[in-house]
């Protein structure tokens, strides 16, 4: 049983790593979709991890995880289920749980981090997360899709600055927005290249 536990969990952080979550991940999405209930799903990336490992060394890098983890768990639920899922990402499943909840939860999480700090041989570190957000079905009609989709919403959250919380309908906005002004923008270069053309 020792064994099978040191499998299943992140030596750091001692939460689940990635081998032990994606099994729970299936069960709790086939669950939801039998019964029809809110799953929502957060991927959480640590935004200065490597700044923190080139000015402080790796040791003041693994404190910041481990100083992530534990927020994570602070804020977040019993019921939750919390992964470390490789190097400065986490994931958090968070059943029964619709989109509106899910964003109050991840914007106090988000909070919560940029306000712990700790301190490495008499220099104080901070951290800040940004954070993407999925839900099914009030985002995501296929919820065995939920894990691509926040990847997503975290995506998009790291491109427009970090340290924020970012929805999957919110994300899908912005690239909708994006594609229509990038396809305004080529019909006016188009435009004024068939005037060119003429003149």
């Amino acid at each position: 049983m020792i064994f099978k536990a040191l499998s299943e969990t992140d030596e750091m952080t001692n939460l689940l790593n990635k081998r032990s979550f994606i099994p729970m991940f299936n069960k709790a999405a086939e669950v939801a979709m039998k019964y029809n209930q809110p799953l929502s799903v957060m991927m959480i990336d640590a935004d200065n991890l490597k700044e923190v490992n080139d000015k402080h060394g790796h040791k003041a890098g693994d404190r910041l995880i481990v100083t992530i983890a534990t927020t994570i768990e602070e804020c977040l639920r019993t019921s939750d289920i919390i992964c470390r899922y490789g190097g400065d990402e986490f994931v958090a499943l968070l059943p029964q749980l619709p989109a509106s909840r899910a964003i109050e939860t991840a914007e106090r999480l988000r909070n919560a981090v940029e306000n712990t700090s700790f301190d490495a041989d008499g220099k104080l570190i901070k951290s800040t997360i940004s954070i993407g957000i999925a839900t099914y079905p009030d985002e995501v009609g296929n919820v065995f899709e939920l894990l691509e989709k926040a990847d997503e919403a975290l995506y998009e959250c790291k491109r427009s600055g970090r340290n924020s919380v970012t929805s999957y309908s919110s994300a899908q906005v912005v690239a909708s927005v994006e594609h229509v002004s990038s396809a305004k923008l080529y019909e006016v270069k188009q435009g004024g290249s068939r005037k060119t053309d003429k003149s």
